[in-house]
């Protein structure tokens, strides 16, 4: 058999041909996915380990950086017990805690913290910052939870309207967010001690988060009654947003860096393992949330350039 040569080397071709290496199929066709939990982990583990880095120095950022990963372990496993929405293959990960992947706790502390530090050196004030956080966590939820139920990161049961993802995720998302930012920027004016802050925003952000869940799977028992409050719900915070005029101001170019990991990865493990054949809504998808990503983070320069061109 002739062999095939090489991808050019780039970074994200790289990675895509060497997933392809370690990933080997079944004679039914279907993929062992044991190698890439691996590489799944490695990847969280870079993209938190970027945050951690920018967090060194500044004591407000370090505790709300060690608190989200302490959070997002907590909030996976109470999750699960309470609703036996979605479950983890956890004897395929690396480290797991309790059942729940340390992976997991890794990436919600790399969303959640780059979406609130880009949000504050945007400029968004402490009042409307944390709607901000939930908004834009949402760019990366998105797109990865179709692709990573695919891999069998996790599974939802039963599946769900976004490919196969139940909407309830994604009001999760936009609410652990708000929540944990939201307590976090109240509690840090009234609490000095900063292990007391991070115990006080887990116990905060968890006792309003359940009830919110509750609330959700209670009025939302229709397809078409869980899109209206979604839309309800991320409108407001748009509008809460966009109500005052905020003066922006461009982030770090580096504050994008952890997001960007997750884009890619999913993006790789997407066209690595084919998934974009079986359902050709996710690359599109995949690569507007990447853009939308951008963009945002791009927001003040975008604002500038159009303000010359109006002037002009």
């Amino acid at each position: 058999m002739r062999k095939k040569n090489p991808p050019p080397l780039s970074s994200l071709v790289l990675t895509i041909y060497l997933l392809e290496k370690v990933t080997k199929k079944t004679k039914k066709g279907d993929f062992m996915v044991d190698p890439v939990y691996p590489i799944f982990t490695s990847a969280m583990f870079l993209s938190s380990f970027l945050c951690l880095k920018h967090a060194t120095g500044n004591t407000d950022d370090l505790a709300f950086y060690l608190t989200s990963i302490v959070y997002g372990l907590i909030l996976e496993k109470m999750t699960i017990l309470a609703f036996h929405k979605y479950s983890y293959p956890a004897e395929n990960y690396l480290v797991t805690f309790f059942g729940i992947p340390l992976a997991i706790g890794l990436g919600w502390s790399a969303v959640i913290y780059s979406c609130f530090t880009i949000g504050k050196e945007l400029g968004f004030s402490e009042k409307s910052l944390p709607f901000f956080t939930g908004l834009f966590v949402l760019h990366i939820d998105l797109s990865m939870d179709a692709i990573a139920i695919r891999v069998s990161f996790w599974q939802w049961s039963p599946p769900g309207a976004w490919f196969g993802v139940q909407l309830g995720n994604f009001f999760g998302w936009y609410s652990v967010a708000l929540l944990f930012s939201g307590s976090f920027l109240f509690l840090r004016k009234r609490i000095e001690n900063r292990v007391f802050l991070g115990i006080s925003t887990i116990f905060a952000s968890v006792a309003m988060l359940i009830p919110l869940l509750k609330i959700w799977l209670v009025t939302t028992e229709s397809l078409l009654s869980k899109v209206i409050f979604l839309f309800i719900v991320l409108g407001i915070s748009f509008i809460i947003l966009t109500r005052k005029k905020t003066k922006l101001k461009e982030p770090a170019l580096e504050r994008i860096v952890p997001l960007l990991i997750f884009h890619l990865f999913f993006l790789t493990v997407l066209l690595s393992y084919g998934f974009n054949q079986e359902k050709p809504l996710l690359l599109p998808l995949s690569l507007g949330m990447l853009l939308i990503g951008i963009l945002i983070h791009s927001l003040p320069r975008i604002s500038s350039k159009v303000q010359v061109l109006k002037s002009s």
